[in-house]
């Protein structure tokens, strides 16, 4: 344990924890230099059956049971309940907060009376751009997460559902991490719904002393093959040619902070189980399609002069599966694994199984403990240094498919989770477009961009996203 030390202006206690790991502090200088604010997690709750008149059970979750479910969420998750100290500096640390004011954290937003579901859509994605183009304020004072609850505007207006949005410094969570958060609080919605009548917890939190875990290199080898470190090593003395490659302009540095553009389709439940049925038809998987078919999109989208004859992709790959104490636990245990695609390659089920066997192989690398790609980072040094260097220069990536998977959405209560949306701010450093998916089971599937102000155009995401619903509705009918 480390010393307690108290903020001025009567703020909490603070128990400082330990230093940042290697790998975290990619996160934080990103942050602190307004290069990647957050990720995000939307999730629709909705009732699993009319309201209980006995129980008085509301049709939708009220902010003061979000308020005491939050006790609950906090409690299950360390890093919850954490800021980081002198975020930009190399001595950087985590302090635990002796409580936590959910009033300085919550922030309610209203749909107007009678908003259908695009005007719901409309208000959701400008408060996603919002919230991604501002960093987090009080770093070192609050803890590292907001949540904004869309309200509908009259209490006749209601549709038994109301959208919760998550949003987290990435230094404490990573895509799974978001969605264990929205799965922690409707268990403890439904748990606190079954409880009633009861008295508020209210809205300040006195977080226990739980573990808070070492970085993700003390708690598993991150061996580099030196194939791959001898590439990398030739690739800064001799960079490999760029021809035809597209990965959008060179990376510029912003003025404060990152502009975050964000837009997003949602897929039916038909439209999905139709999807994962011709994966199976085809011996494929979910994610190495969407590669395959965002490709295309770009492909059809892109000049034909020669210049975008190539993309590249990358895919980050969930560490927890050979890391199985940490399945259900917070943090930041993710690698990532790129692929090429060529113009030439129309075949969309080709390139789908292409890049299945690519990321099959990027597993067994790390299953056999042989390979970890993020395991270069102790080659490099200052992160700061590393960021502020790629200022000019040409971006690595086209695009970023990220996919948390399918979720189960079923409550043990009054509530379940009907949909989800995952969300990224655009990197300035990273990928000219990412693209993140999610689905509940059963349920729907949804599909976000995120990019840069100026990196790309708000014409050309939408054009990409308008063509990969018509490549999914392609492949649902057979055309592909």
């Amino acid at each position: 344990m480390g010393p307690v030390d108290k903020v001025a202006a009567g703020g909490p206690e603070k128990e400082v924890l330990r230093g940042i790991g290697l790998f975290e502090s990619m996160f934080t200088q990103r942050h602190s230099l307004g290069f990647y604010t957050a990720l995000s997690c939307t999730a629709r709750f909705t009732a699993t059956a009319p309201t209980d008149s006995v129980l008085n059970t509301p049709s939708i979750p009220t902010l003061t049971l979000v308020y005491t479910a939050l006790h609950e969420v906090v409690a299950q998750h360390p890093p919850l309940a954490v800021s980081v100290e002198d975020e930009s500096s190399p001595s950087a640390r985590f302090v635990r907060l002796s409580s936590i004011d959910l009033e300085r954290l919550i922030h309610v937003e209203t749909y107007p009376a009678g908003s259908d579901e695009v005007t719901r859509h409309r208000l959701l994605n400008s408060s996603l751009e919002k919230r991604f183009s501002t960093r987090f304020d009080d770093v070192g004072v609050l803890p590292l997460w907001r949540l904004v609850v869309f309200r509908a505007d009259s209490s006749e207006d209601i549709d038994a559902s109301v959208d919760i949005a998550l949003f987290i410094h990435h230094v404490i969570a990573d895509g799974s991490s978001a969605i264990m958060f929205m799965q922690t609080l409707l268990a403890a919605l439904n748990a606190v719904a079954i409880r009633q009548p009861q008295e508020s917890l209210g809205s300040i939190v006195s977080p226990p002393k739980s573990t808070f875990l070492p970085p993700l290199e003390s708690l598993h080898r991150l061996p580099v093959s030196p194939l791959f470190l001898l590439r990398t090593i030739w690739g800064v003395w001799f960079p490999a040619s760029r021809a035809g490659l597209w990965t959008g302009p060179p990376v510029s540095r912003p003025s404060t902070v990152v502009q975050s553009r964000h837009a997003f389709r949602v897929f039916s439940a038909e439209t999905t189980s139709s999807l994962l049925a011709a994966c199976r038809a085809h011996k494929a998987t979910l994610t190495p399609l969407l590669e395959a078919l965002v490709a295309r999109a770009f492909f059809a989208l892109l000049p034909t002069d020669g210049s975008a004859n190539r993309l590249r992709a990358t895919c980050p790959i969930n560490l927890r599966p050979f890391m199985p104490e940490q399945k259900g636990v917070m943090g930041i245990f993710v690698a990532s694994d790129d692929q090429f695609f060529e113009r030439k390659n129309t075949d969309v089920w080709k390139e789908a199984k292409r890049v299945g066997r690519l990321l099959a192989r990027a597993l067994r690398g790390m299953k056999r403990g042989k390979h970890f790609n993020i395991g270069i980072l102790r080659h490099v040094g200052d992160m700061r240094e590393l960021h502020e260097k790629s200022i000019g220069k040409p971006r690595n990536n086209t695009f970023e498919v990220s996919n948390t998977g399918a979720v189960d959405g079923s409550g043990e209560g009054p509530w379940r989770i009907s949909q989800l949306l995952f969300s990224q701010c655009g990197s300035i450093t990273g990928e000219a477009v990412n693209f993140s998916v999610s689905s509940v089971r059963g349920g729907p599937m949804t599909v976000s961009a995120g990019w840069v102000q100026d990196v790309v155009d708000e014409a050309f995401v939408d054009a990409i996203l308008d063509k990969l619903v018509s490549l999914v509705d392609d492949v649902c009918s057979g055309k592909i």
